[in-house]
């Protein structure tokens, strides 16, 4: 029977009713599906790789956003050559240094007096002396710790810091020091080791408890001064003359072990630092960049020298600043703080603004990511919320505040985690470093923070990380046996990177599959290691990181070993 074409063109209620639907499903479906974060041209191409490679080498390969034939960037702004260059002297805002609100004309002014003092009272002399730094610069400390740094770079004085307390005997059988500054806590530790080692240098006392206790040392016959005093004996007179300041003099020697009865370390030069926050700033610049407004939580000890670049960005930015528990130097004389969530959760509300940045460890982020999961569990619509957002990580989208994270109990977990109230703000970014993430827990750390998570890897000798991930890639690459560690993006922006084979070329040979080998790096946050290395000064030399990588096909890396 034939059909009447007029009768196609017939409707009912029920046809504008279904069509009506079609429309509502279609445009809630484009209302609940995020757009990608980045194009995937971005994410496809993330290194940019040099022209040609020698035999048994890789490529050059660099930040694409950096790209080959430019220098690699030192500087965060074109007036900061020096380490002290990052106190903005038109800033007048008010900002948070631990628990202490300070602003950037008050603490100058306090560089001017204690350099002064320590010129005037300690007897030492700009552009010679050093000193070492024997601070807790845990989130209990006072900013003291930054002050007498940054005071020690403005006069050209070389600051000398520890990870652990029992390097200090390694660190003075290598040459004696003009004074050492530190915690009232820790006074009588250190009056021991400088009795032991017969060395009475002056000692520079920091803390509440400070002047009984600097009395007492006296009493035993130890040149012993508290801070206050120091300080207050440089205001007023004459300014001391300070000689030019170069990038390339040494800032600062940091000590992190002992190989054979010999303190191994670095010498940080003041371009070694202040390549650090040009490199970290970086991070953020696509997402929520580091402002005024933003307080830095950080895992990272400062007298390591990510964790100094970390604080040193923080000051440039003028962002609140803190770190956790676990960086205590306090911890090697008692027992080790372990990194945990409680932490966190501590420093979030202990009297700073609520952290919108942390860098953190690896297991800050796995007991961050557990205990979200955890608390979002008791959601009854949390499974599929959780299936759903997995659908926007392939699609290379996630979202905090999306309509799943509100009935899946995202939201209440993520902020019931750290403490946070319903109304507060929940995080801008998460920085994981220190240590290798587990490729197959990462993406639902992903999706549990749903904000911009960047993994970083960090070496001794550099300011600044040796690689970091995007902060819009979510890109997931199922582990093998070979290859269980998250990537780590491509190089930083002031690093280049290069793999060299470990037995013949087609291990390298990216023709002939992913790049595999020994990884070697150089640029301008690379430090002096001590002992120096058998080939020479760092320069401008290549540098042997002692681990194996993959490079995939979009220009990211994997640590392997």
């Amino acid at each position: 029977m034939a059909v009447e074409v007029s009768r196609l063109l017939d409707y009912n209620n029920s046809t504008l009713l279904l069509g009506a639907a079609v429309v509502l499903l279609y445009a809630v479906r484009s209302y609940l599906q995020p757009v990608p974060l980045a194009h995937p041209l971005l994410l496809g191409r993330q290194s940019d790789v040099g022209k040609v490679r020698k035999v048994g080498e890789t490529a050059v390969y660099r930040n694409y956003g950096v790209g080959h034939g430019a220098a690699l960037p030192a500087r965060p702004r074109k007036e900061v050559n020096l380490a002290h260059d990052v106190l903005h002297s038109d800033s007048t805002r008010e900002q948070y240094l631990w628990g202490t609100k300070i602003t950037n004309e008050k603490l100058r002014l306090r560089i001017q007096a204690l350099g002064n003092g320590l010129v005037r009272t300690v007897g030492l002399a700009p552009n010679k002396s050093s000193a070492i730094i024997l601070l807790d610069d845990s989130f209990v400390n006072v900013p003291e710790w930054l002050f007498i740094d940054l005071t020690l770079s403005t006069f050209g004085m070389t600051s000398i810091t520890l990870t652990q307390l029992k390097l200090l005997g390694s660190v003075l059988s290598r040459g004696v020091p003009d004074v050492i500054f530190t915690d009232s806590s820790l006074l009588e530790l250190i009056l021991e080791q400088v009795a032991e080692e017969g060395n009475h240098f002056p000692i520079v006392v920091v803390g509440k408890d400070a002047a009984s206790k600097v009395e007492a040392g006296r009493n035993l016959g130890f040149n012993v001064v508290t801070l206050d005093e120091v300080e207050r004996s440089g205001k007023g007179g004459e300014n001391t003359t300070i000689d030019k300041i170069k990038p390339a003099d040494i800032f600062s020697t940091a000590y992190h072990g002992v190989t054979k009865e010999t303190p191994t370390g670095v010498h940080i030069t003041h371009m070694n630092l202040t390549s650090g926050p040009t490199a970290i700033r970086q991070f953020f610049t696509l997402t929520s960049p580091l402002s005024p407004a933003s307080t830095v939580l950080s895992a990272f000890p400062l007298a390591t020298p990510f964790g100094r670049a970390i604080a040193y960005t923080a000051l440039l930015e003028g962002s609140n600043f803190a770190t956790l528990a676990s960086t205590s130097l306090l911890q090697s004389a008692k027992a080790t703080i372990r990194p945990t969530l409680d932490e966190i959760v501590r420093a979030a509300s202990s009297g700073i603004p609520r952290p919108t940045h942390l860098f953190i460890l690896p297991d800050h982020l796995d007991t961050l990511r557990s205990s979200i999961i955890a608390h979002a569990s008791s959601s009854f619509y949390s499974g599929w919320a959780w299936g759903r957002k997995l659908v926007d990580l392939a699609g290379g989208a996630l979202a905090e505040n999306t309509f799943f994270d509100r009935i899946g109990g995202l939201n209440q977990a993520r902020r019931a985690t750290l403490g946070y109230s319903k109304t507060e703000p929940w995080l801008n970014a998460v920085v994981a470093a220190g240590g290798p993430c587990d490729e197959s827990q990462f993406p639902s750390a992903r999706i549990a923070l749903s904000i911009p998570l960047i993994n970083a890897h960090i070496e001794y000798i550099s300011t600044a990380p040796i690689f970091a991930s995007h902060p819009f890639d979510l890109q997931h690459f199922p582990p093998s046996v070979a290859e269980s560690y998250a990537h780590v993006g491509p190089p930083g922006p002031n690093i280049e990177v290069k793999l060299v084979a470990v037995s013949d070329d087609s291990q390298v040979d990216e023709t002939k599959g992913d790049p595999r080998g020994k990884v070697f790096y150089r640029g301008p946050s690379l430090c002096e290691p001590i002992p120096p290395l058998a080939s020479g000064p760092v320069g401008e030399q290549w540098v042997d990181s002692g681990r194996i990588a993959v490079i995939h096909s979009n220009g990211t890396f994997n640590i392997l070993e």
